[in-house]
């Protein structure tokens, strides 16, 4: 064993909590973790370095005199049920850094390349009418078509509605794990997705492990947050103005109400007809029941047991399990990055490094790979599915 390090105990039991881990999650790793936590005993420079991957903290942090203080990397973000969250996990807060290194980078490569920033960012405030900003938004990412009629299921809309985005000039990353990292997986009951603004970068993450219905809502819950030019979310409650505009703005992109007032059948029994228009839009059947009580097609108390939280819940579960046990989810490595990096970021990042302007050393990192090879071998499969 080497020789041992004058570490402050507050610094570890820090890192532990920051993580997320009790300490028993930690004794089989670490057999004396907690003597070091009460200055009983102290690691070795190897314990530590293992220590400090394990709870994913920079060990440079370990070496300090008083405890690091953390900036959330931004305010808030959507939550299940709008709750308001200021404490966030490490694995959350490693996933915005990566986003917003991303960003970042993409900004950067707009800028020398001389591209055109993206015409609708930040160019609303909230006294347009959010009904008025999606009308212009579904025109201006070409969405005006109707999409969600001819796409068969979610999934497949979902991936309408994100190559709309990214033609428009947003970046899109949908991924359940931090980096490439399958032991870092991403909480949905902590947080769903965030917008990061920018003019030439705006930046939507969506968390994988969500429904498919519920990533479709915060996907155009997060553009509206983009329309106003505002990162995150503040406080992410729900009698917050922000949030009303945001939700508001998201209802009619995804279900416009002169295609809702056409389609509603008040005559067919309520469930049945909750759960066509659901099919139809591809979106939950709380969102549409919410529409159809806003726009007065619905008495609100008689569609209040769809809208229950408990009632979003079972059914925002219900489809979780049947996407965990459909085989087709997930997929080829290849195939799927595209989805969790962004493909217009992807194909900015090989361009970039064919050309010599970024090193090959910093494309890896911004992917999550250490092997050439494996890089190349991502843009070769994006050219021939393109």
């Amino acid at each position: 064993m080497g020789q041992k390090l004058h570490i402050k105990p507050e610094l570890l039991r820090w890192a532990r909590e920051r993580a997320g881990l009790q300490s028993e999650e930690l004794r089989k790793d670490f057999p004396k973790i907690a003597e070091w936590e009460m200055g009983e005993d102290a690691p070795s420079l190897k314990q530590l370095e293992r220590f400090a991957r394990k709870v994913h903290a920079p060990i440079g942090y370990l070496f300090l005199d008083s405890l690091p203080e953390e900036a959330l990397p931004i305010q808030d973000f959507r939550t299940p049920g709008s709750r308001a969250k200021r404490h966030i996990s490490v694995n959350a807060r490693d996933m915005i850094y990566l986003c917003q290194r991303r960003q970042n980078w993409y900004h950067d490569y707009a800028v020398a390349n001389a591209l055109d920033k993206v015409t609708f960012a930040g160019q609303f405030t909230m006294q347009a009418k959010p009904d008025d900003a999606a009308q212009k938004l579904r025109a201006l990412v070409k969405f005006s078509a109707h999409g969600e009629y001819f796409a068969k299921t979610k999934m497949e809309f979902l991936r309408f509605l994100r190559e709309k985005m990214e033609e428009a000039g947003i970046l899109v990353m949908i991924s359940g794990i931090v980096g490439s990292n399958t032991h870092r997986p991403l909480d949905v009951g902590e947080f769903r997705g965030f917008a990061l603004a920018d003019d030439y970068a705006p930046l939507i993450f969506i968390n994988g492990k969500d429904s498919e219905a519920g990533k479709i809502f915060t996907l155009a819950h997060e553009l509206a947050h983009i329309c106003l030019g505002e990162t995150g979310i503040s406080d992410a409650k729900p009698q917050d103005a922000p949030e009303q505009w945001c939700n508001a703005f998201a209802g009619e992109f995804l279900v416009p109400a002169t295609a809702l007032q056409e389609n509603f059948q008040k005559e067919t029994e309520l469930d049945n007809e909750i759960e066509r228009l659901s099919n139809l839009f591809k979106v939950s059947r709380t969102v549409v029941t919410r529409r159809l009580a806003d726009m007065k097609l619905l008495p609100w108390e008689q569609g209040q047991p769809y809208m229950a939280s408990q009632a979003q819940k079972d059914e925002e579960e219900a489809e979780r399990e049947k996407n965990r046990k459909d085989s087709s989810i997930g997929g080829n490595y290849y195939n799927t990055l595209p989805v969790q990096i962004s493909k217009r970021f992807l194909k900015a990042l090989y361009a970039s490094t064919l050309e010599g302007q970024t090193l090959y050393r910093d494309a890896l990192r911004l992917v999550g790979t250490k092997k050439i090879e494996t890089f190349n071998k991502i843009a070769d499969e994006m050219k021939r599915v393109a």
